[in-house]
């Protein structure tokens, strides 16, 4: 199972593990929907990992987080607003979906190795000639995801 975003490194990392022989299957958390449907997580980012999914001939899934997203997320986000705090509404989202909800699902469904997207620049398509090193970056992704959930597999690098 392939966490596919709609955006460039999820699909390369569910290309480059189809190209390793894995059996790949999308899936794309929809966490909003109606008139306000904009930014990051939009309807329109569902419907770019299924036209990537499609592409690559492998099965993709949605799964509606709505309600968690809102509860986990956005109602947590408006508090600490209101609050005076800055929150990191991507990393909270990491936490309570991505490496919580969406690994349960994947338990769930039979699923041993969710991947995710990668840590590492340059990008791995990146040829060694470039002469750029691979080096770690932060990245707030990673940062929430368990040492139990991480060490499943190919969850936040790239596919082992």
């Amino acid at each position: 199972m392939v966490m596919m975003s709609g955006g460039v490194d999820s699909s390369v990392a569910a290309a480059l593990l189809q190209q390793a022989g894995h059996e790949v299957v999308g899936v794309t958390m929809k966490l909003w929907g109606g008139p306000s449907d904009t930014g990051c997580c939009a309807v329109s980012d569902v419907d770019d990992a299924r036209r990537v999914a499609d592409r690559l001939g492998i099965e993709h899934h949605v799964f509606n987080f709505g309600d968690d997203f809102e509860r986990d997320v956005v109602q947590p986000y408006v508090a600490d607003h209101a609050a005076g705090r800055t929150p990191n509404p991507c990393i909270e989202c990491n936490r309570h979906l991505k490496f919580d909800r969406l690994f349960r699902r994947a338990d769930a469904l039979g699923f041993s190795t969710p991947a995710t997207t990668p840590v590492w620049w340059p990008h791995p398509m990146v040829p060694a000639s470039a002469g750029v090193p691979m080096r770690p970056r932060i990245n707030p992704t990673c940062c929430t995801c368990s040492t139990s959930r991480c060490s499943r597999g190919c969850c936040c690098r790239w596919g082992t």
